[in-house]
């Protein structure tokens, strides 16, 4: 941003031809900028405030900020000393605007208030950026000022007194969508996001939105609410989104993390040691040695190579192929093509998998274990309750392990929540009925699991489903129809 020219500084003529001849007696100057905003004064050597004050006050100087300025003898000695003007005022000369919100209440407040002092300069603030970022839901950003503090913070007067339109104004700021103001002033956030502005308005974005990687130089880019990147993303840029994260470009080992879906409008390259993680869809053009883990359904219209992938809904690679890695999909997979005419090792998996972590058979049994464990500690611990009811005096020992007990209770109920909110979120019954179903070719090299049952492709299939059969605990191949 480009700084504001220094003010043009002119002697305050003095009319009174007796005050001018003591002045110069006294070896005593004033001046004032061009905006006559501000004054100045020349000294031949150093006077005390308590002998300046009456010289100000002659020359008909009225703004009372000249006694802190000039209270410091030591700043007034090296003026002298350097043939230097001394301040008497300090105000902006470039017709400064404020907003009428105080920002103190949050800790970059200073921040952005620097951030609109300049926005409503004369170069606009254009390179500026606001710096509240992760702002939760409820959290209070700033109050409004009240009319008095309005009145005070406009400087519409000269250093006479005269009235004039080259001083500081307050700006009112209009409030957006993600904002609201209660009876008191204080101005709050009704959703997670950042701040933004436009023009007079002040937004919070639950989206937080950067053109190219080079927009962020923070490191790990770590957002609150939803993240938009408008171009591709490559090496050492994580991004960890408490919702969603769209990215319009390839991805190049990157991490990425969000708590709802990840979009990709191109191709997702990961060389194995990069981890996309969602926690409810993937989309992506194509995947190629990417780790990746979605707690719903996962799409790559054109294939998947040599990749990790763990989806919790369905596994769509609709017009491409399935080659190399490992991948699974609990309700079920749907492809043209699985595996390659070199005989590249490809497995597939869907329904019960005991591969994948949040399988739900293993999710179910791992609950019941956990069940299981509470009860049995919860009897133990109920025998101690009775005998501390029944005025049982307990050793130190007897205290610990009662401590120690109620501790890994909840740490159990903790669990079995966790596990019980995943298994309600992920219904069993399209699991059970999961099936591979191929569009196009199956080559060997190619093994299917489901339910745990393995079958390995021994020769080329073309438009097949893999289905299995409870009765016989196998897997049947059938025509794709």
């Amino acid at each position: 941003m480009t700084a504001a020219p220094a003010p043009t500084i002119v002697p305050i003529e003095i009319e009174n031809d007796a005050l001018r001849e003591e002045l110069g007696n006294a070896g005593i100057s004033f001046w004032m900028s061009s905006s006559r905003l501000n004054a100045y004064i020349g000294l031949t050597k150093p006077l005390p405030p308590v002998e300046i004050e009456p010289w100000v006050r002659k020359v008909g100087i009225v703004v009372p900020l000249f006694m802190k300025l000039i209270s410091d003898e030591s700043v007034v000695k090296r003026a002298i000393e350097k043939a230097q003007l001394v301040p008497i005022t300090k105000r902006r000369e470039d017709g400064a605007k404020f907003p009428d919100v105080d920002f103190s209440l949050c800790a970059q407040g200073e921040e952005i208030r620097k951030y609109f002092e300049e926005k409503f300069g004369p170069a606009g603030g254009k390179s500026l950026k606001l710096p509240l970022f992760n702002i939760p839901a409820g959290a209070c950003i700033g109050r409004r000022l009240t009319l008095s503090e309005v009145e005070a913070a406009t400087v519409a007067t000269d250093i006479f007194g005269q009235k004039t339109d080259k001083g500081s104004a307050v700006v009112p700021l209009k409030l957006g969508t993600g904002l609201a103001q209660s009876e008191d002033g204080k101005i709050c956030a009704t959703e997670n996001g950042c701040l933004v502005s436009s023009h007079d308005q002040l937004i919070l974005s639950n989206i937080f939105k950067i053109g190219v990687q080079q927009d962020w130089e923070g490191g790990t880019l770590n957002f609150i609410g939803s993240v938009e990147v408008a171009q591709g993303v490559v090496e050492a840029f994580d991004i960890s989104a408490g919702e969603s994260i769209t990215i319009k470009g390839s991805t190049e080992s990157a991490n990425l993390k969000a708590g709802k879906d990840i979009i990709l409008s191109e191709g997702l390259i990961g060389q194995l040691n990069a981890h996309i993680e969602a926690g409810n869809s993937v989309k992506a053009r194509y995947t190629n040695q990417a780790v990746i883990n979605a707690g719903g359904d996962c799409e790559f219209n054109a294939g998947s190579f040599h990749s990790l992938v763990h989806a919790y809904g369905l596994l769509k690679v609709a017009s491409g192929p399935i080659v190399g890695g490992v991948h699974y999909g609990a309700n079920g997979i749907t492809a043209h093509t699985l595996g390659a005419s070199a005989g590249t090792r490809t497995i597939v998996a869907a329904g019960f998998w005991k591969e994948a972590p949040k399988s739900l058979d293993q999710m179910y049994a791992r609950r019941q274990r956990l069940a299981e464990e509470l009860k049995k500690l919860a009897e133990k611990i109920g025998e101690l309750v009775k005998l501390k009811d029944a005025g049982h005096k307990f050793s130190s020992t007897e205290r610990a392990v009662l401590q120690e007990g109620g501790d890994e209770i909840k740490r159990l109920k903790e669990q079995i929540a966790e596990l019980t909110v995943w298994i309600d979120a992920h219904p069993l019954e399209p699991c059970e009925k999961a099936v591979v179903h191929v569009s196009g070719t199956v080559f060997p090299g190619v093994v299917v699991f489901l339910h745990n049952v393995a079958f390995a492709v021994q020769e080329k299939l073309n438009y097949v489903i893999f289905a299995y059969d409870p009765q016989t605990s196998s897997i049947v191949v059938k025509p794709a129809k």
